[in-house]
């Protein structure tokens, strides 16, 4: 399992899915709810506005590094199991994306990896959740704005089925 870096930063939001994750484990000493805690425990709490933009939030892009292999790029979700519709993603119920959650770029933790080594991870790159879809000005879409005029419908008053309110 990861051990945690002596602080982190979370989002409010952040902050409180994660309280519901461990809320909702049924044993208290699996070592997911022990990394949990430990995260909260040493959290910074920030709003959506305010925490700055090289933080691993939910949502985020990121690039990371694990010692001894290449760089991967992810987005990091709240999503159990991540769906196809968020390519490359990494959950948070998932160690190593618990323990990329709340660092900044440049920031290190030691995680635990699927072959049982303890490994270094390193925040290389964050793309804040707001700025995934946003494009440059250069690759913006252009609005083009084509004048508008009212088209006469014809109506027939007479042969109508509803006599409308004038009937009234």
């Amino acid at each position: 399992m990861p051990v945690e870096p002596i602080s982190c930063k979370l989002t409010a939001n952040d902050m409180a899915i994660l309280e519901t994750i461990l809320e909702r484990l049924p044993d208290a000493s699996d070592p997911l709810a022990v990394l949990l805690r430990a995260k909260l425990t040493v959290a910074d709490v920030y709003s959506s506005g305010e925490i700055p933009p090289d933080v691993v939030t939910i949502n985020s892009r990121v690039t990371y590094r694990l010692e001894g292999y290449s760089p991967h790029t992810v987005v990091i979700v709240q999503a159990e199991l991540p769906s196809e519709a968020v390519p490359h993603a990494l959950s948070i119920h998932d160690p190593l994306g618990l323990a990329l959650l709340g660092l900044s770029e440049g920031d290190a933790a030691a995680v635990m990896t699927d072959d049982g080594w303890p490994r270094t991870v390193i925040v290389e790159k964050v793309v804040p959740r707001s700025d995934h879809h946003r494009r440059e000005p250069a690759e913006a879409a252009r609005i083009i704005s084509f004048p508008t005029r009212a088209i006469p419908v014809p109506f027939d008053r007479n042969n109508g089925d509803d006599p409308g309110p004038s009937a009234a």
